[in-house]
């Protein structure tokens, strides 16, 4: 094996881009164009967001619809929303408020309803930032995930372009 001394030693700066949660619910983002924040998004570019329920199914909205998948969204932002602090004892599943949306809810629009209204009428219907405006919940919640995601990424691409070297934490 060869062995060579180092310039700059090595160090560690955690993923934001995982799945793994220990919450019953977790909120999350990805880009809405593209598969990954590391290789195509590009600031400013629009993202997409949806809900990881307990059993690890993604619940989102768009512009045809509903829709429920039993993949997890890989590369995207993870946001743990600990539902078990509220104190509604008789909390709606997720079918429940799915219906509850689309009661509500007939068409998307831009503006009204999105996939961020949708994720912001889950938390809410399970208890979570009932009192949050839209811009309050993105300044307190949403923004410093997505600020640590964006210095990730100018990192991660600073380190290839130059010819680093990135190991995967699991690796180690």
């Amino acid at each position: 094996m060869l062995t060579t001394e180092l310039k700059v030693p090595p160090f560690i700066y955690s993923s934001p881009f995982t799945i793994e949660t220990t919450s019953a619910i977790a909120l999350l983002i990805k880009p809405s164009l593209g598969k990954s924040f590391l290789y195509d998004y590009k600031d400013g570019d629009s993202l997409h967001c949806g809900i990881l329920d307990s059993f690890g199914h993604v619940h989102d909205f768009d512009e045809k619809g509903l829709h429920f998948s039993l993949q997890r969204w890989l590369n995207c932002i993870s946001i743990p929303v600990d539902v078990s602090l509220q104190s509604n004892k008789s909390m709606p599943t997720m079918d429940d408020v799915k219906e509850a949306w689309a009661q509500q809810c007939v068409r998307y629009d831009s503006e009204t309803a999105n996939c961020f209204t949708f994720v912001l009428f889950c938390l809410k219907s399970f208890g979570c930032y009932k009192h949050s405006s839209e811009t309050d919940f993105l300044t307190e919640v949403v923004l410093p995930h997505t600020a640590k995601a964006a210095k990730y990424i100018s990192l991660y691409r600073r380190l290839v372009s130059s010819g680093g070297t990135l190991v995967n934490s699991d690796d180690t």
